[in-house]
């Protein structure tokens, strides 16, 4: 489970920063409105906030907020899988890694979840 919270830390924290300071780099992004970089600036800064409360998890350790990490993140990833998902069916992303990513992450903290508390 501490891979996986680092892993979420890292993960959750480049992809923020990115989204945050430099959306116009995402390929997506390439010739997408300002309305879009916008929003995307917004989901950086949510990613931060996760990736921030990730780094929290791992520092404490306590038991009651691995228990709140896992819940809180297993709405995170299913929720933004399955809207990276339909966004990518609908061919707003070039591929599926970002729904797959998620899906993968939402698999495993649900493991931990249902295996560890």
């Amino acid at each position: 489970m501490t891979i996986l919270i680092i892993a979420t830390a890292i993960l959750e924290l480049l992809a923020g920063a990115m989204l945050f300071f430099i959306p116009e780099k995402n390929p997506d992004f390439k010739e997408a409105p300002s309305s879009t970089l916008s929003w995307g600036k917004m989901y950086g800064a949510a990613a931060l906030s996760a990736g921030t409360f990730a780094v929290l998890t791992y520092l404490s350790m306590d038991p009651e907020v691995i228990r709140v990490f896992l819940q809180t993140f297993m709405v995170f990833h299913v929720l933004v899988g399955i809207a990276a998902f339909l966004g990518y069916k609908k061919g707003d992303f070039s591929g599926p890694a970002v729904a797959i990513g998620h899906a993968l992450f939402a698999v495993a903290t649900i493991y931990f979840y249902t295996t560890t508390l």
